[in-house]
């Protein structure tokens, strides 16, 4: 699959806060998930130091955490790039994922309180009252389907979890955000979400967690579709 390179994006730096290289880390991560930056865009230091109004070495801890997270990669003669991914790495990614969500939701579902099951159900419903069939509204139907899921895992009270299972949703974000932005099918994915809340909020965690592993599996199945058309 070939993707154009997005074009140069004007990037600000917020004047106070975590040290610089943590704030241009996080903005430079947040507009690769979203796909400002897609994958095969060269990321060059000067260009940022330019739009960061910064030196060179915050941008290069920034990158180098960026390169450990898997989100762009140092090719020869190149410099860094954003880091596409093939068929294959998506394939076991979501498998990943699979397993690490599913023991997450039977352990949140074990440890959940009524306060928690407040919150995913209001997050359900913020995601049913959108379409998601646009080219505007699919990153909000994303970025509230990832507070959806990571409410849930959280609720496990399981850290370290949740940050592994965060960092696999980061690699593969944006192919499901163009997914949704190509197709608009999110049926599926609202009837596999109304279950696994259903289970989560009467407490069936052996419920919550197969629903979960399947909804994962679900998703991978529909990115795929996406992706081989794309292709043809």
């Amino acid at each position: 699959m070939t993707i154009d390179p997005a074009p140069d994006a004007t990037l600000e730096v917020p004047v106070f806060g975590p040290p610089l290289p943590t704030v241009i880390y996080n903005v430079l991560r947040k507009a690769i998930i979203d796909g400002l930056y897609q994958p095969g865009t060269s990321i060059r230091q000067e260009a940022l130091a330019r739009q960061f109004s910064v030196s060179r070495v915050p941008i290069r801890e920034a990158l180098g955490r960026l390169e450990v997270d898997g989100l762009i990669v140092l090719r020869p003669r190149r410099g860094y790039v954003v880091k596409g991914l093939a068929t294959e790495e998506i394939i076991e990614i979501f498998e990943m994922r699979a397993a690490m969500e599913e023991h997450a939701a039977y352990v949140a579902t074990k440890a959940r309180s009524v306060v928690d099951a407040q919150e995913v159900q209001s997050l359900l419903k913020r995601m049913e009252a959108m379409s998601g069939n646009t080219l505007a509204e699919a990153p909000q139907w994303v970025d509230v389907n990832r507070q959806f899921h990571h409410r849930i895992f959280e609720s496990s009270k399981r850290l370290h979890l949740c940050q592994a299972i965060g960092n696999y949703r980061d690699r593969v974000d944006r192919y499901i955000r163009m997914e949704i932005a190509m197709t608009g099918r999110l049926a599926e994915a609202h009837r596999d979400h109304r279950e696994i809340v259903e289970a989560f909020v009467e407490g069936d965690a052996a419920a919550a967690a197969g629903l979960s592993r399947a909804h994962c599996l679900h998703t991978l199945e529909r990115l795929l579709h996406a992706l081989r058309g794309n292709d043809a």
